[in-house]
């Protein structure tokens, strides 16, 4: 996990989830006046939002949002009177709002819980396998921190946390706490077993 790169990244998708709910907002807008209905602009409006929920329907959304732009950089070109100018303005758009779109995508699928490829890809928190403080109890993932976060212990490296792991069987019926095998007492609170 690179903390540095995530962060960077969500700051990123935040602030092109702007993007994306700006034009969608237009969109509905001009919709709304050439239908001169406040009907069609909320439904518009609406619509487009929840249609973010659905991955497929949501890119096609996100593909026809940049298809625009790149429309707008082809009248820029024309403006010009140049073919070559409207081609490269045409695609520098498109890709532009593409690419900002897609982020502001990302942003609403993360603040909305929606899973996607790459959590596995970068080992998402949510696979990685988590162990309690032997100190305090806070969680933490495995070979991710040397020391606890709350109050700083030093925390058991991530092997000798699977071999213990391997030697569990049961609970302590005082503590719940996990008990080695073959443990006459328990670990954490003495209870004999």
């Amino acid at each position: 996990m690179n903390v540095r790169r995530d962060f960077t990244q969500a700051k990123f998708n935040d602030e092109n989830s702007t993007f994306l709910f700006g034009q969608i907002l237009v969109v509905s807008i001009i919709l709304g006046l050439v239908a001169q209905s406040w009907w069609i602009f909320g439904l518009v409006l609406i619509g487009l939002i929840v249609s973010l929920r659905f991955k497929k329907v949501a890119l096609v959304v996100c593909f026809l949002l940049a298809l625009a732009w790149g429309g707008l950089g082809v009248a820029i070109g024309n403006a010009f009177e140049s073919l070559g100018a409207s081609v490269v303005l045409a695609i520098i758009g498109f890709l532009i709002g593409l690419g900002g779109n897609l982020s502001g995508l990302q942003w609403f699928n993360d603040v909305s819980g929606i899973p996607d490829e790459e959590d596995d890809y970068y080992g998402d928190e949510e696979d990685g396998e988590y162990a309690d403080c032997p100190d305090c109890g806070e969680e933490y993932i495995l070979g991710e921190m040397l020391f606890c976060n709350k109050c700083g212990t030093k925390l058991p490296e991530e092997s000798s946390m699977h071999s213990l792991k391997q030697t569990q069987q049961s609970i302590c019926s005082k503590c719940n706490a996990s008990l080695i095998k073959d443990a006459t007492f328990c670990s954490k609170c003495g209870n004999k077993i």
